[in-house]
């Protein structure tokens, strides 16, 4: 109930509602992933919530662009340490290649890859997860 307060009452939705933070993959046990954040400690969360380093990139840069165009203000945890982090891998991946382009990832990650809502239900009542990989 408090999340429905929160997301619907009050919108708390979008970037005010979801933060990006960088992590490490520990283990993924079902819809659950054991994530290590920089600051040492250790969540379970939903593995539906969890991004790929480089599209998490892509969501930040997505933030970075639309708050200069001045169409959004920037989350309040998109800090300076996360600004610095998205400079440094612009200027990694400007070395090997476009710099950091969602038409590349597209092309090279996500095309045999589904990806559905956090839970979609089947007529079967069958739940399937957030992102399917290797479909081809």
């Amino acid at each position: 109930e408090e999340l429905a307060v929160l997301r619907f009452e009050k919108k708390v939705i979008g970037p005010a509602y979801a933060k990006l933070c960088k992590a490490k993959l520990l283990d993924r046990k079902g819809p659950v992933s054991l994530i290590a954040k920089m600051d040492g400690s250790n969540h379970e969360v939903a593995r539906a919530r969890v991004l790929p380093y480089y599209e998490g990139l892509l969501v930040l840069q997505e933030l970075e662009a639309r708050h200069n165009s001045k169409s959004i203000a920037l989350p309040s945890w998109f800090t300076a340490d996360l600004q610095k982090l998205l400079e440094e891998e612009r200027v990694k991946f400007s070395k090997s290649g476009p710099g950091l382009s969602g038409g590349l990832y597209v092309e090279k990650r996500l095309l045999d890859t589904a990806v559905t809502g956090a839970r979609i239900f089947d007529k079967s009542d069958k739940e399937w997860q957030y992102r399917r990989e290797k479909l081809s």
